[in-house]
């Protein structure tokens, strides 16, 4: 009795124990992450959204210039780096481990314009601090 009592717990152990390890190997996840900065100054950049098109979803880097996104395994993903003033950079490769990808984003003068802002200063009457006056000439005085 004891012999079947161990023998069927050992069998509900390796049960469990064969169950995690197939659970745990269809929900691995792999982490791509990394910082974004200026191409010549190696300056960090702050908020660039990273767009992933197969999820539909994405992320954006910290105030320190870093982005961190957990993704199921893909036979290929994108991401796609974009901030205003710089040109849009796309990466793909196969997500079958975790990733480290630092970006260098250059900048795009020719999405940048001039801008020039020109303003004239024109006093109302509303901001003098002047009293009202009537003029009144003397000889109207004088006749009264």
């Amino acid at each position: 009795m004891t012999k079947n009592i161990v023998f069927v717990l050992i069998i509900v152990q390796a049960s469990f124990f064969l169950r995690e390890e197939s659970y745990g190997q269809s929900q691995k996840k792999f982490t791509i992450s990394g910082y974004v900065n200026e191409k010549g100054s190696k300056e960090l950049l702050v908020g660039v959204p990273i767009y992933i098109p197969e999820i539909k979803n994405g992320t954006a880097t910290n105030a320190y210039g870093f982005y961190s996104i957990t993704l199921p395994p893909m036979d290929s993903v994108t991401l796609l780096f974009s901030y205003i003033g710089y040109g849009s950079i796309a990466k793909r490769f196969q997500l079958d481990k975790d990733i480290s990808l630092n970006v260098d984003m250059e900048p795009s003068a020719k999405f940048m314009k001039e801008v020039e802002i020109v303003g004239e200063h024109v006093e109302k009457v509303s901001h003098s601090t002047q009293m009202s006056q009537i003029d009144i000439p003397i000889q109207q005085i004088y006749q009264c």
